[in-house]
């Protein structure tokens, strides 16, 4: 009988851990996204300032999308952007959408500026602390 219950608490706490971690799968279409959307996760414990994340081929960000930024540690202020490009070369980034720690919701939606190439850039940082940034894109 002990071990029975034991063998349920650790499943318990087991299951527990899954639905805490969320629905979320960066990259991955899941049930509670409509087919044919993407989440794309831009900045990973991310903290150089000045400094932009990878170049994303989005294929084509449609004129809608939304972005969400959590911020790990304490940073005392930042402003983060997402820039987009139609030719998708560095020099030709302009801001689409940005964050700073005055925005009480960490959530934007970028809308009317498709373009095919995105990245994330930290523009300033005070104190400690890093960014996961994660872009969700409409399926169309």
């Amino acid at each position: 009988m002990k071990k029975l219950l034991i063998i349920v608490i650790m499943f318990l706490i087991l299951a527990a851990t899954a639905f805490a971690a969320g629905p979320f799968y960066p990259g991955t279409p899941d049930k509670f996204y409509p087919a044919g959307t993407e989440v794309k996760q831009l900045f990973t414990n991310y903290s150089t300032v000045g400094g932009s994340g990878d170049i994303i081929n989005t294929r084509f960000l449609p004129d809608q999308a939304t972005w969400e930024l959590v911020v790990t540690g304490s940073p005392t202020a930042y402003n983060i952007s997402i820039e987009g490009s139609i030719r998708c070369i560095e020099g030709s980034f302009y801001p689409l959408s940005e964050l700073t720690e005055a925005d009480t919701i960490k959530m934007k939606h970028i809308a009317l500026k498709a373009v095919p190439c995105i990245r994330p850039k930290l523009n300033s940082k005070t104190g400690g602390g890093a960014f996961n940034v994660y872009i969700l894109m409409r399926g169309q």
